[in-house]
């Protein structure tokens, strides 16, 4: 038998698309990806999900960096040979996407190779491929996304978030600014009252919270909830032409981004931020409290725990 749309209707083609997608989600597993050190994927039709596992903490780290780098390549050089969407998830439900790793920051204790500060750089222009790469790009947010791991998320196609999440970006607590397109990217969402509320204070809101103010789309009371929810938007987003998806989504970007230049002007004034010696201060007295990026009391307490930072 042939369907045809006109057929059977949209209703129908969605329940057929989300009960392939269904059968086969029960039975996913996901397993080490070749060539990634902190990425699983795990392709069903025309959606891959990304299981995101930095123990302990998700640091973003180089590995993540350069997994992210090396993902968002493939989609820009491989057009049409890859998945339509893209799901981010963590294997780890207390941090979806932690901060960056401060060792990148601090002068006195500089990452240790392999890591170098030029890992900075190719952070950088993976931002900089969120809103081009031809693929429509979804988080689910279970767990803690702090300073970097938010910047990453606010640049995503869409955010849903489950009971135990929070997103939050204090680094205002550390004399530096939210920067890499975070800050220009929250505005847009929330407004700039709301983006002044949180960034100033260095808090964060929960689930339900980012919902009610345009921070992520929706909120669940359960992360299964939230899965079975993004299963069924992808399956039926899978189901459409590249080219109307791409076009679709350049434009909504297209009138939505930052103005060009400010995330070039937010780099810099971080970069000459961080190098004060205040800065440095509390950079390292934050890799103190948080027994060097573990998954420590501090680390657990964030946004909250800042206020150690001045006691």
């Amino acid at each position: 038998m042939r369907f045809s749309i006109s057929n059977i209707g949209w209703a129908s083609v969605f329940a057929l698309a989300l009960s392939v997608f269904a059968s086969e989600r029960n039975s996913l597993s996901f397993s080490p990806s070749s060539g990634y050190k902190t990425f699983q994927l795990n392709t069903t039709g025309n959606v891959t999900r990304v299981l995101i596992s930095n123990p302990p903490i998700n640091l973003l780290d180089g590995n993540m960096i350069r997994d992210f780098d090396r993902l968002l390549t493939s989609l820009q050089t491989s057009p049409g040979q890859n998945s339509k969407v893209y799901i981010f998830s963590s294997a780890d439900p207390t941090f979806f996407i932690n901060h960056l790793d401060l060792h990148y920051v601090s002068t006195r204790n500089p990452p240790a190779p392999p890591f170098t500060p030029y890992d900075i750089n190719t952070y950088i222009n993976v931002t900089k491929k969120f809103a081009t790469v031809p693929a429509i790009l979804i988080g689910e947010i279970s767990g803690k996304t702090i300073s970097g791991g938010d910047e990453i998320s606010v640049q995503l196609d869409m955010r849903f978030a489950s009971t135990g999440a929070e997103l939050s970006a204090p680094e205002v607590s550390l004399g530096v600014l939210h920067a890499i397109g975070g800050l220009q990217y929250l505005v847009r969402l929330i407004g700039p009252g709301r983006a002044a509320e949180y960034l100033l204070s260095a808090t964060g809101a929960n689930a339900k919270r980012m919902a009610e103010i345009g921070w992520v789309n929706q909120a669940f009371g359960t992360r299964k909830a939230m899965e079975a929810y993004v299963d069924a938007l992808a399956a039926r987003i899978g189901l459409f032409p590249q080219g109307g998806l791409n076009a679709t989504k350049q434009g909504i970007r297209n009138g939505f981004g930052p103005r060009p230049g400010t995330v070039d002007e937010d780099i810099k004034t971080f970069n000459d931020l961080s190098q004060t010696p205040q800065t440095q201060s509390l950079v390292d007295r934050f890799l103190i409290l948080g027994r060097n990026e573990t998954k420590s009391e501090f680390e657990l307490g964030l946004p909250g725990s800042v206020m150690q930072l001045y006691m």
